[in-house]
């Protein structure tokens, strides 16, 4: 998991700064730890996608890694996985569902939340300066 989102995630100039793998570690295994709400997509033994969410409260999943392997994109991987991932979350009692994205994301995530009926709630600014 940890190389498949550094691969996934570490390409782009969007701000990711690459946690070390023990920050990861840490990181999954404080804010999610319920593996139950994670939704993974294998090909063979290689990790192709992935979901990955957790209950914030009552009711309310919140989603902050959906991640695909470039060579897996376009094949309707990132919908299925959430498909099922919103499956899992109603099995677990869970009837909404948060996700971010930034609205620079070159990889079309919007329009793939959008099309999951995700509709835009809060935005928060994002600030630049050339250094």
């Amino acid at each position: 998991m940890f190389e498949a989102n550094a691969e996934v995630f570490s390409d782009r100039s969007l701000g990711y700064v690459q946690d070390t793998f023990e920050e990861f570690e840490r990181e999954a295994a404080d804010d999610f730890p319920d593996h139950e709400l994670w939704t993974l997509a294998y090909d063979g033994d290689q990790l192709a996608g992935w979901v990955i969410s957790a209950e914030e409260e009552d009711g309310v999943a919140d989603t902050p890694w959906v991640g695909v392997r470039p060579a897996y994109r376009c094949q309707g991987l990132a919908s299925a996985l959430l498909r099922a991932n919103h499956a899992q979350l109603l099995d677990h009692g869970i009837t909404t569902s948060g996700i971010w994205t930034l609205a620079e994301n070159p990889t079309g995530s919007i329009a793939l939340y959008e099309s999951l009926g995700y509709r835009e709630d809060t935005r928060q600014p994002r600030y630049r300066k050339p250094v």
